[in-house]
């Protein structure tokens, strides 16, 4: 399991496990532009199939000004970990918000 308090210095959990505020990011979107959320949607899509978790078809994915939604199932809470650890890479990401459930 990752180590929250390190986690390459820009994720800032909150409270909750099921809540992160984004800090500093980098990716395709410029700086000072977030972005539609069509494209960060496709961004997130791409890198979870790039980093081997569960793709978009197998959990729901949904963008709304710069919000992230995640609902499905996961099989272990390592790779929910790992999803909010590849979707808090993309740039224009704000808030991700999860209804990722273990099962």
């Amino acid at each position: 399991m990752t180590d929250r308090a390190s986690d390459l210095n820009y994720r800032n959990y909150g409270e909750g496990r099921d809540s992160w505020t984004a800090g500093t990011a980098t990716g395709r979107v410029a700086e000072g532009d977030n972005g539609n959320d069509e494209r960060m949607r496709q961004d997130i899509c791409d890198r979870l199939v790039q980093f081997g978790t569960p793709d978009c078809t197998a959990i729901g994915v949904s963008v709304v000004n710069g919000v992230v939604m995640l609902e499905g199932n996961v099989a272990t809470d390592e790779l929910k970990q790992r999803i909010f650890d590849v979707v808090s890479t993309v740039a224009g990401v704000e808030t991700i918000e999860s209804r990722l459930q273990l099962g």
